[in-house]
């Protein structure tokens, strides 16, 4: 029989609706396999949308999509942490009104579980050489003999306190040039010798009470300047300078813009320059600035009364003529 007999001829009128069939049926079995053979190149799921972290994602590759979000947005996925990353910037709370950036800490190292003890140079050296970052107890300095705290700039954030406390040879605070955040409170209290507090400019955040407390002199290159803490933007507790002798001049924290609790400057026999506390817009608490007798009656009224927000009371007395 001749090849074909019984099926009908191209001239027929069945032509189109078969050569329609056909099409459809080839049109079926491509779109099956673009989606379950894989024999194609897939499309980016990323595109438009929050970065899915697959695998294969996360290589940083020139042109990969964690570059950038789809459709330019950034990117927000919390990627292999690799060195620069693009999911360093993902940490946005907001805090008393005031969003901040915060970068992961644990990007190049790893958390310490416990308190951070430091009284040897050696409790320095053994926590940044175990490839630590984070402490997630406290950090303490505590009646040590030490000179300063070189070696530590590997701590990037704490998730308790940090505590220095009655070091009488303590002269710099620039290992801490790493540290960001401070979930808890940040204290230096009853320090005798002069502390240059100039190496805190990367710390951004602290979650509990801010204290300097009888000191006898901290400041920055400049003696009598309080020049450190330049970036810090929100401390959520208390925020205290009290009892110091020899600090003229607070020109640091010109990025604080808001304290969770009270706002106190009291008692400190030298301060006369208050300068530092321009973007200073809220306190949510009690505003006091009282005994400072070098700090001019017209400069302690204009910080108190400029802080646009405040939710306590403001006292403003026993300052200088």
């Amino acid at each position: 029989a001749e090849l074909g007999a019984g099926l009908p001829s191209p001239s027929t009128p069945m032509e189109q609706p078969m050569k329609a069939m056909y099409a459809c049926a080839l049109a079926l079995g491509c779109a099956l396999a673009f989606l379950f053979a894989g024999c194609v190149m897939p499309v980016d799921p990323d595109i438009g949308q929050q970065d899915d972290d697959a695998a294969e994602d996360d290589d940083d590759a020139v042109g990969d999509d964690d570059t950038g979000g789809g459709g330019g947005q950034p990117d927000d996925d919390d990627d292999d942490d690799t060195v620069s990353d693009d999911d360093d910037d993902d940490f946005t709370p907001e805090y008393s009104g005031v969003v901040i950036t915060m970068k992961p800490c644990d990007v190049h190292g790893t958390s310490m579980p416990g308190d951070l003890d430091i009284t040897l140079p050696s409790d320095i050296t053994d926590f940044c050489d175990a490839g630590h970052t984070i402490v997630e107890g406290d950090v303490i300095v505590e009646h040590t003999r030490m000179l300063n705290l070189n070696g530590l700039e590997c701590l990037c954030q704490v998730d308790g306190d940090v505590w220095i406390h009655g070091n009488s040879m303590l002269h710099d605070i620039d290992g801490l040039a790493g540290l960001k955040y401070v979930m808890g409170s940040f204290s230096i209290d009853e320090d005798s010798g002069m502390i240059d507090a100039d190496g805190t400019a990367s710390l951004r955040f602290v979650g509990g009470d801010f204290t300097i407390h009888n000191v006898s002199s901290i400041g920055g290159p400049v003696d009598g300047h309080l020049a450190g803490f330049t970036n810090l933007i929100v401390v959520g507790g208390a925020f205290t300078v009290e009892d110091t002798s020899s600090i003229v001049h607070i020109t640091g924290f010109g990025a604080l813009q808001s304290v969770g609790d009270d706002f106190t400057l009291h008692n400190n026999a030298a301060l006369a320059d208050v300068s530092g506390f321009s973007s200073l817009h809220s306190v949510f608490g009690d505003v006091t600035v009282t005994n400072n007798p070098a700090l001019a009656a017209v400069d302690a009224e204009d910080l108190a009364y400029g802080i646009g927000n405040v939710t306590g009371s403001i006292q403003v007395s026993g300052n200088g003529p």
